[in-house]
Protein backbone atom coordinates (compact mmCIF):
# COMPACT_ATOMS: atom_id res chain seq x y z
CA UNK A 1 0.00 0.00 0.00
CA UNK A 2 1.66 3.42 -0.88
CA UNK A 3 0.89 5.49 2.17
CA UNK A 4 1.41 8.65 0.57
CA UNK A 5 -1.72 8.53 -1.39
CA UNK A 6 -3.40 8.58 2.45
CA UNK A 7 -4.35 11.52 4.55
CA UNK A 8 -3.28 11.01 7.91
CA UNK A 9 -4.15 12.87 11.33
CA UNK A 10 -2.64 13.70 14.56
CA UNK A 11 -2.71 15.56 17.47
CA UNK A 12 0.12 18.00 17.64
CA UNK A 13 1.76 19.45 20.92
CA UNK A 14 3.36 23.16 21.44
CA UNK A 15 4.87 24.13 24.51
CA UNK A 16 1.90 27.35 25.03
CA UNK A 17 -0.99 25.75 23.77
CA UNK A 18 -3.70 22.88 23.96
CA UNK A 19 -2.80 19.90 21.53
CA UNK A 20 -4.46 20.50 17.82
CA UNK A 21 -5.56 17.73 15.88
CA UNK A 22 -4.69 18.14 12.10
CA UNK A 23 -5.47 16.15 9.05
CA UNK A 24 -3.36 16.43 6.06
CA UNK A 25 -1.86 15.43 2.71
CA UNK A 26 1.52 14.47 3.30
CA UNK A 27 3.65 15.90 0.87
CA UNK A 28 7.48 15.74 1.49
CA UNK A 29 10.07 15.24 4.90
CA UNK A 30 12.83 17.57 5.59
CA UNK A 31 15.66 18.60 7.47
CA UNK A 32 15.88 22.41 8.80
CA UNK A 33 17.94 23.61 11.16
CA UNK A 34 18.51 19.88 12.90
CA UNK A 35 14.47 19.78 13.12
CA UNK A 36 13.24 16.85 11.01
CA UNK A 37 9.19 19.16 9.56
CA UNK A 38 6.57 17.69 7.18
CA UNK A 39 5.27 19.65 4.38
CA UNK A 40 1.56 18.69 3.70
CA UNK A 41 -1.49 20.31 2.60
CA UNK A 42 -3.76 20.75 5.93
CA UNK A 43 -7.48 20.73 5.83
CA UNK A 44 -7.84 22.69 9.00
CA UNK A 45 -5.69 26.17 7.33
CA UNK A 46 -6.65 24.97 3.77
CA UNK A 47 -3.18 25.71 3.22
CA UNK A 48 0.23 24.19 3.00
CA UNK A 49 2.04 24.26 6.36
CA UNK A 50 5.08 22.64 7.62
CA UNK A 51 4.77 20.32 10.77
CA UNK A 52 7.41 19.48 12.98
CA UNK A 53 7.26 15.96 13.49
CA UNK A 54 8.97 15.51 17.00
CA UNK A 55 6.04 17.52 18.04
CA UNK A 56 3.49 14.52 16.80
CA UNK A 57 1.51 12.98 19.31
CA UNK A 58 -0.31 9.98 17.72
CA UNK A 59 -0.29 9.69 14.16
CA UNK A 60 -3.26 7.94 12.26
CA UNK A 61 -3.46 6.84 8.59
CA UNK A 62 -6.59 7.70 7.51
CA UNK A 63 -8.83 5.29 4.78
CA UNK A 64 -9.69 8.58 2.91
CA UNK A 65 -7.52 9.20 -0.25
CA UNK A 66 -6.30 12.44 -0.71
CA UNK A 67 -8.26 13.71 -3.71
CA UNK A 68 -5.51 14.93 -6.29
CA UNK A 69 -2.10 13.16 -7.56
CA UNK A 70 0.47 13.09 -5.60
CA UNK A 71 2.61 14.73 -8.36
CA UNK A 72 -0.54 17.21 -8.99
CA UNK A 73 0.06 17.85 -5.22
CA UNK A 74 3.51 17.82 -4.78
CA UNK A 75 3.61 20.58 -8.22
CA UNK A 76 1.39 22.88 -6.64
CA UNK A 77 3.32 22.65 -3.55
CA UNK A 78 6.64 23.25 -5.39
CA UNK A 79 5.46 26.35 -7.36
CA UNK A 80 3.55 27.65 -3.93
CA UNK A 81 7.08 27.53 -2.42
CA UNK A 82 8.80 29.55 -5.57
CA UNK A 83 6.33 32.22 -5.54
CA UNK A 84 6.72 32.70 -1.24
CA UNK A 85 10.54 32.91 -1.83
CA UNK A 86 10.04 35.82 -5.38
CA UNK A 87 7.79 37.52 -2.65
CA UNK A 88 10.39 37.22 0.54
CA UNK A 89 8.23 34.71 2.61
CA UNK A 90 9.61 32.19 4.32
CA UNK A 91 8.12 28.87 4.20
CA UNK A 92 6.33 29.22 7.29
CA UNK A 93 4.40 32.32 6.11
CA UNK A 94 6.45 35.32 8.07
CA UNK A 95 8.04 37.97 5.78
CA UNK A 96 11.97 37.13 5.81
CA UNK A 97 14.23 40.20 7.43
CA UNK A 98 16.92 41.32 5.41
Amino acid sequence: MDVSSYTTRWDTITADREPERRTVWPIVIAFFDCVRVLAAWCELREAYRYFRTDRMLEVNLLHAKVPRSRKRIYADWWHHEKMESKLGVDGMGAVARS
